[in-house]
């Protein structure tokens, strides 16, 4: 299965950003680029158009969003570390409730074909 997911390059994405008033600093591309590196947004993907243009950087569509989530949070007085340390926890959490519901669906997948194969 391919999933493809929308991307937005870091253009827009900064020009986004600065149109919804969000302050990204003095150098947008060090912030989104510490986000990245700091594990708080995905990391850029890079597209090669042609081998004579520098390549594109593209983020994942939602990382408009966790930008701006985390501004929000940064104003509420959290430090990125806290920040990067809530979302960890968060990921943590959905990973394991993900994997329970696949655990349940596999269960009853087996139980099915269980029954099937021996009916």
């Amino acid at each position: 299965i391919i999933i493809r997911m929308k991307k937005i390059n870091l253009h827009d994405l900064i020009v986004t950003l600065q149109k919804k008033k969000v302050d990204l600093g003095p150098n947008p591309k060090e912030t989104i680029s510490m986000y990245s590196e700091l594990g708080i947004i995905p990391p850029a993907m890079f597209k090669v158009v042609d081998s004579s243009s520098s390549p594109e950087i593209l983020y994942p569509q939602d990382t408009l969003q966790k930008i701006i989530e985390i501004k929000k949070l940064k104003k509420k007085g959290l430090e990125i570390d806290e920040i990067r340390d809530t979302y960890a926890l968060d990921y943590v959490k959905n990973s394991i409730n993900n994997a329970d519901e696949f655990g349940m669906k596999l269960q009853e997948f087996i139980k099915t074909k269980y029954y099937i194969s021996h009916s």
